[in-house]
């Protein structure tokens, strides 16, 4: 009997600490709580602050009036054009003593490319540094074309061979035409591919 009521005494005081406990942590909780509500509704009222200064800010900014600079639009040829075009048109002096024609309308009157540079760098003083004919050539060759099977490979001529042994190769520049015989193509890769096999086994033996 005296056991069961120590018993009773420990297990009343247990449960009185830990309701007391539970009502210091709730209190706990309910503070912060507290605290978190009013940081936020401070940062919303300052936010809120902020919108209403800049949309007093931007409602008494008032633009400067710009004066509206008249466009006339007037027609001329930008291949046929000259200073003197430019001058009729309205444009100050100042824009115009560097315009220089077109180059159709330069290589129609006869100038060289010379003549076009000294037109262009009025003022100063450009040296000549060098000088060559320019004209349209294909650099293709029968031997550059044929080159360019043999790095095929062996295999890929045998196919081609296989398919037909008369080759035609036409330059998509200026439409030359080669013809070869895929047979002596063959013949010459293998007569190469020998050679080379010889000059390294003559290394390997010096070496």
């Amino acid at each position: 009997m005296l056991i069961a009521t120590i018993c009773i005494v420990f297990l009343a005081g247990y449960l009185i600490s830990a309701w007391q406990r539970r009502d210091q942590t709730s209190l706990d909780d309910k503070l912060i709580q507290a605290i978190a509500q009013q940081e936020y509704e401070e940062f919303i009222a300052s936010l809120e602050e902020k919108e209403q200064s800049g949309e007093k800010q931007y409602t008494s900014y008032k633009p400067k009036k710009v004066e509206s600079i008249p466009v006339i639009l007037a027609s001329f040829n930008p291949n046929t054009a000259d200073s003197i075009t430019f001058r009729h048109l309205g444009l100050p002096a100042w824009m115009t003593k560097n315009t220089m024609p077109s180059v159709t309308e330069m290589l129609r009157a006869g100038k060289t490319p010379k003549d076009m540079m000294e037109l262009a760098m009025a003022g100063f003083a450009p040296q000549v540094l060098d000088e060559r004919t320019v004209g349209y050539q294909c650099d293709c060759s029968e031997e550059r074309t044929k080159g360019m099977l043999l790095s095929l490979g062996r295999r890929e001529l045998v196919k081609m061979r296989d398919e037909d042994p008369h080759c035609e190769v036409v330059c998509h520049f200026c439409h030359s035409r080669y013809q070869y015989d895929l047979n002596d193509l063959i013949a010459e890769y293998d007569a190469q591919a020998a050679q080379r096999a010889a000059e390294e086994a003559a290394q390997n033996t010096n070496a």
